[in-house]
């Protein structure tokens, strides 16, 4: 079968690295709004228990944004994603958090497969 953009098939090293700054990003601003307190309605979960979630994923957002250890970070953000998942099963959330969540989890999946492309600190052995 023939693609229909055969020129953009040159560019498919930073399909990686488009990936893996805004998954990056998302978590980072995720961890942010978890931090601030604005998300209210995980009350059953303690207070320090959140503090903790929101550190990790804003480790996970920069770790993927400078591009260091990405597969470690890919698979603690797709852990992360996979938990706030499950747990937003459990109780009343938005169809959009899920939605998030679940393409979270799949972008990081990506990423553990693809590795972190080009401009990355990581070096494939």
């Amino acid at each position: 079968m023939f693609s229909i953009f055969p020129a953009l098939l040159d560019f498919h090293l930073f399909a990686a690295l488009l990936l893996r700054v805004v998954i990056g990003y998302v978590f980072i601003m995720h961890g942010k709004r978890l931090y601030d307190g604005l998300s209210s309605i995980l009350a059953p979960i303690p207070a320090r228990a959140l503090q903790c979630l929101a550190w990790i994923q804003g480790i996970v957002g920069i770790l993927l944004i400078a591009g260091a250890w990405v597969q470690g970070a890919a698979l603690v953000g797709a852990i992360v994603a996979f938990l706030g998942i499950e747990s937003s099963l459990s109780r009343e959330s938005t169809a959009n958090e899920r939605e998030v969540l679940l393409l979270l989890w799949a972008g990081c999946l990506s990423l553990l497969v693809l590795g972190a492309g080009p401009y990355a600190m990581d070096i494939p052995l």
